[in-house]
C-alpha cells in the first residue's frame, strides 16, 4: 500500500548479457487507471534517468556485472485511491524506442511489471 504524496525507493538490478552499444535511459513509472493531467497520461509517479543518475552509462557496462540502480518516485499528491501498476524498462532517448524484454521464446514486452500497489488517500 502507498499513500498519495509518499516517496517510493526502487532499486533495480541490471545485468548485461552482451556489451551495450548504446546509452539507454531507464524508466520507472507508477501507472493508474485514470488520466493524470500533470503527465498527460496514466503516470502518477515516475523517474527517468540514465543508470545511477547518469553516473554509469550503459555503454560502459561490463558483461555479467550487476548494476544496482536506485530510482526515487513520489506518488502525486492528487493520485486517486485505487490499484496501480509499477513498471520499469529502458529506452533510447533519441528515438524513445523501448528495449524489448525477451525470454527463450523471443520478445514478449517493452517493459517489466514489477508489482501492483493500492494507493490510498491520506
Amino acid at each position: 500500500t502507498l499513500r498519495a504524496g509518499q516517496r517510493l525507493n526502487l532499486d533495480l538490478y541490471w545485468v548485461a548479457q552482451a556489451k551495450p552499444s548504446q546509452n539507454y535511459t531507464v524508466f520507472a513509472h507508477l501507472l493508474g487507471s485514470t488520466y493524470n493531467p500533470a503527465t498527460a497520461g496514466p503516470v502518477w509517479a515516475g523517474h527517468d534517468s540514465e543508470p545511477l543518475e547518469r553516473g554509469y552509462p550503459t555503454r560502459q557496462w561490463l558483461v555479467d556485472q550487476v548494476v544496482v540502480d536506485r530510482h526515487v518516485l513520489t506518488v502525486d499528491a492528487a493520485a486517486p485511491a485505487g490499484e496501480y501498476e509499477l513498471e520499469a524498462g529502458m529506452y533510447l532517448l533519441q528515438t524513445m524506442q523501448r528495449l524489448l524484454v525477451t525470454t527463450g521464446q523471443g520478445p514478449v514486452a517493452d517493459r517489466i511489471v514489477l508489482g501492483r500497489f493500492e494507493v490510498v488517500r491520506p
